[in-house]
């Protein structure tokens, strides 16, 4: 007996253990037992794909609800633009079998999460008793059989399913023809909740309704078939459980409030549209309990195109909600805070409107120990095949000691034979910083941090037709493929603000899935991440002035013109381009002005520039300090002066002339000069053909800006293909795209004046980058440039390479100017 006691008492520890495990593992901690007694009950059939199941329908049905979901694994992250799709073909047929009718319909899974007061999770409105499956949302098909001949069966299977989904269930509902003779007992059995639902549709309330009002609404109703045949044979049933959702209320798709979520380590890009608009941040508590002190200061950083279009901005936490607004042009501006904050963005020129971006989720599946990852590789007409896999870590908030991983890969032919293997060092801190600052956890995303991304490459011949990936640390990974031939097309600017426009983005690699995707699904191996766009690198050695720019120019005759472009943000002009930086100069007003020379000048001979409004020749004078320093005619409506000797230093100057000139003076100051003169090559569908020296294996990037007369209209395509001795030895760390065609859109933002060419004017040009990496060995190229499509236009081709480069010049020491004649 006492062993019978025993027992008893063990079984009782083991359910006990059994049903807290199940709680654990189930999105609901209250006992199902007790949610499943507050709900009510429908039968539910599951429905197979090579056998039909069948409804038998009353006589006379006019009409059939079908109501059907998905099972889906508890663990399954979904992003909200995923979409798992499912479709049924059904048929009706008539009393001796005859196909009356066949249709296929398409579905797609979703499913809606919800709050009650009495939960401490989301839930789902219906639910099983096995909390390892989550039922999708119910999706409504109704059937009009009015006018068909008489419809006594419906049959229906599966047409196709996405693998991830693990059943498809069906409830079937005939409409009724008339109410049933004993509908005022059926109204009476209705609970108050139920006949106000059906009566809502009515003027007055379900207590002052007539018997004939009850047999109409009665006679709307839908009473629910069952499958023919033997349940276990011919069909399976389940019980699902509907929620009463009066007490619940709809969660969002995040948790946390609506906007871009920033803290210490993860940073925020919101893109700005085109043109100047006025830009309204607002800055509120995440509600996650680590705020920013008081006090504390906000970073904004506004980025351009280029490497010297940037500005900083400061804002100070005062605890509550914080708004900041600005004038500020196309780009992107980045949020750094120092703690958990919501972000939300406005334009206000008007009326405002919300340009906070919308999340952009990446899927990304774990490789470890014996669970590898494989990948199929295409050959398309028989060529090799650029395949690029991303390496990710994360990093638990309160890890001591991070290991980092080794990754194994295998190359393999046709027959999964081994013919090359290798590992890869997996170092998200080799080259910056080991956190990500523009990534992190879509599901509880304060539990771990993301690491930056390690990347790599491969150039896999034709008999390579597989590659997997096993680690001895659990990483994620993500991989891409590009056809080796494919040209890289882009449009600008779209193409750089895609977040604006995301039906104009472009990508560079295509995204692959992993052969086994489907089991790393189901075998929680995939883990969501949200991700930004993450802005260029501020390299901190070119806003010092620390940089070498070298402009490049083409090969045989071309015809070249000088102009004048609008310097915008330019921080960091270094003073050798002193010469190049022009400040515009008021006419018939004296001024000071600081003239300066390069390290070792006292006496300097600048230029002074002029743009007029008509060709006829005008008179100028020039007076520095009181004195006459020169005086003749200016030619044309634009052109270049060069003046005699100044010694450098702080001078009053003072221009006569007509009104309608413009003059600029070079050697003013590189900060706070308007204006830059460049050499510009005309380029028509001749193309230009340049000699570029990459000097060492890091990346470069190519520089081109486009310009086009102002008048012009419509687009232009230019290709730009560098020819050059690539790397091919697996793996590599980069792979550069140097056949690339753009699809350029005038820039209406100024006009550029050209020197020497009356009543010309260009837009502001559009900037074209290259960037070559590491794969490309050091030595001399071939650059073609070719217009494709669109108005012939002129192009600038220069880069620059930060660092300390020294410059050595000799200087012959001229006499500066003496007062010759006053006013």
């Amino acid at each position: 007996m006492k062993k019978l006691g025993l027992l008893v008492v063990l079984l009782l520890i083991g359910l006990s253990a059994w049903i807290y495990h199940q709680e654990l593992k189930s999105p609901y901690p209250m006992p199902l037992d007790k949610r499943a007694s507050e709900a009510k009950t429908s039968i539910v059939y599951e429905l197979e794909k090579e056998k039909w199941t069948v409804f038998n329908l009353p006589p006379n049905t006019p009409g059939l609800k079908i109501v059907t979901h998905a099972n889906l694994p508890v663990h399954l992250q979904l992003i909200p633009d995923e979409r798992l799709k499912y479709a049924l073909e059904y048929q009706l047929l008539d009393k001796n079998n005859r196909v009356l009718q066949t249709r296929d319909y398409h579905f797609t899974a979703t499913v809606k999460f919800y709050k009650d007061p009495r939960f401490k999770k989301p839930i789902t409105a219906s639910f099983y008793y096995d909390p390892n499956i989550i039922p999708s949302d119910g999706k409504v098909l109704k059937l009009n059989l009015e006018g068909m001949p008489a419809v006594a069966r419906f049959r229906v299977r599966v047409k196709s399913k996405d693998p991830v989904l693990q059943g498809i269930l069906i409830r079937v509902y005939a409409a009724n023809i008339s109410p049933l003779p004993n509908y005022p007992l059926q109204w009476r059995r209705l609970n108050q909740a139920q006949q106000e639902r059906l009566a809502r549709g009515n003027i007055y309330p379900s207590y002052l309704l007539t018997e004939e009002e009850i047999a109409n609404l009665l006679k709307d109703q839908y009473l629910p078939v069952g499958p023919a045949g033997i349940e276990g044979e011919d069909y399976k049933s389940y019980k699902l459980y509907i929620a009463n959702q009066q007490h619940m209320e709809p969660v969002p798709s995040d948790i946390l409030p609506v906007g871009l979520l920033v803290d210490d380590v993860l940073r925020g890009v919101i893109p700005l549209p085109k043109g100047e608009n006025m830009i309204r941040l607002q800055f509120s508590s995440a509600k996650q309990g680590n705020d920013p002190p008081k006090g504390s200061t906000i970073i904004i950083r506004w980025r351009g195109r280029t490497l010297f279009e940037s500005r900083q901005f400061k804002v100070e936490w005062s605890g509550n909600k914080v708004e900041w607004q600005h004038r500020l042009p196309l780009g992107e501006l980045e949020i750094i805070a120092p703690g958990q904050l919501i972000v939300r963005a406005w334009v206000v020129n008007g009326k405002p409107v919300e340009i906070t971006p919308e999340p952009l989720y990446l899927r990304t599946y774990t490789a470890f120990r014996n669970n590898p990852v494989q990948y199929s590789i295409n050959h398309p007409n028989n060529q090799p095949a650029l395949f690029r896999v991303d390496f990710r870590l994360l990093i638990p908030f309160n890890i001591s000691k991070l290991t980092l991983p080794k990754v194994q890969y295998a190359l393999l032919d046709q027959n999964k034979k081994t013919i090359a293997r290798g590992l890869l060092s997996i170092n998200p801190g080799e080259f910056g910083e080991l956190l990500s600052h523009y990534e992190r956890l879509d599901d509880q995303p304060f539990s771990s941090r993301v690491s930056s991304t390690v990347s790599y490459y491969f150039v896999l011949q034709p008999e390579i037709k597989f590659i997997k990936f096993l680690a001895n640390e659990p990483v994620l990974l993500r991989a891409y493929n590009r056809p080796y031939n494919m040209v890289r097309k882009i449009k600008v600017p779209e193409a750089y603000y895609y977040h604006l426009q995301p039906e104009l983005r472009q990508p560079a690699w295509f995204f692959l899935k992993p052969d086994n995707e489907d089991d790393l699904l189901l075998n929680k191996r995939s883990i969501l991440l949200v991700t930004q766009k993450e802005p260029e690198e501020l390299n901190p050695e070119a806003l010092a002035g620390n940089y070498r720019w070298e402009d490049f120019h083409p090969q045989g005759t071309s015809l070249g013109k000088l102009i004048l472009t609008p310097i915008t943000y330019f921080r960091a002009l270094r003073k050798e381009a002193l010469s190049q930086v022009y400040q515009k100069i008021p006419v018939n007003h004296t001024v000071g002005i600081e003239l300066n020379g390069e390290a070792g000048e006292r006496n300097i001979n600048p230029y002074l520039a002029y743009i007029r409004n008509d060709s006829t020749p005008a008179v100028v004078k020039l007076l520095i300090d009181g004195c006459m320093h020169y005086q003749g005619l200016i030619p044309g409506a634009s052109g270049e002066i060069l003046l005699p000797a100044i010694n450098t230093g702080k001078h009053q100057i003072h221009i006569q002339s007509d009104k309608g000139t413009v003059f600029y003076l070079n050697h003013t100051s590189t900060t706070k000069g308007d204006y830059l003169k460049r050499l510009v090559n005309y380029l028509d569908k001749d193309g230009l053909t340049f000699n570029y020296e990459k000097i060492s294996r890091d990346e470069e990037t190519l520089s081109f800006r486009f310009y086009v007369p102002y008048e012009a209209v419509g687009r232009n395509k230019i290709s730009i293909e560098i020819q050059a001795v690539r790397s091919l030895k697996n793996p590599l760390r980069y792979w550069s795209l140097l056949n690339r065609e753009f699809d350029i859109e005038p820039n209406k933002a100024s006009k550029i004046p050209v020197f020497f060419m009356p009543q010309q004017n260009l837009d502001k040009g559009q900037l074209l980058t290259v960037p070559v990496g590491e794969d490309v060995e050091p030595g001399t190229y071939t650059v073609n440039v070719k217009l494709l499509k669109g108005t012939p236009g002129y192009l600038i081709f220069s880069r620059l390479i930060p660092g300390e480069y020294s410059l050595d010049k000799i200087f012959m020491e001229k006499e500066g100017g003496r007062c010759a004649n006053s006013m």
